[in-house]
């Protein structure tokens, strides 16, 4: 994480990060919902180890894009970034048996592959060089 996304976040209080994080699964839950459903979430690895340390590697990025133009941070405009993401890498793409997430184990190395995977469908023109 660079720094300027890293100190974005350190300097929102507790409160306002922890209703990011809401937004950007609420999104996600939109999204890939047989992905994140309680009787179904098992079938899937967005909400094991490797999803979770998956997306929350790359929310900074996810809230830059939502925030570009000085837009604020809401669920649609998370929704709008991840969108593509959802379209490219479909709920086949979660799936724990049969998915590129649910193969690629669980380690460091797995997560930096899947927010690399992932990040390539984040629109490029959307990112900026400041949050503010």
């Amino acid at each position: 994480m660079n720094a300027s996304r890293s100190s974005f976040l350190k300097n929102q209080d507790a409160s306002t990060v922890a209703e990011l994080l809401i937004r950007y699964w609420t999104s996600m839950e939109k999204l890939w919902p047989e992905a994140i459903a309680r009787d179904t979430r098992d079938e899937y690895s967005l909400m094991k180890s490797v999803g979770v340390l998956t997306m929350h590697s790359i929310a900074p990025t996810v809230f830059e894009a939502a925030h570009v133009g000085g837009k604020k941070i809401t669920a649609d405009a998370l929704h709008e970034v991840l969108e593509p993401v959802a379209k490219k890498l479909t709920i086949d793409f979660w799936n724990s048996k049969t998915g590129e997430a649910g193969k690629i184990g669980t380690n460091n190395k797995a997560v930096r592959y899947l927010s690399d995977q992932i990040l390539k469908h984040v629109q490029p023109g959307r990112l900026s060089s400041s949050l503010l």
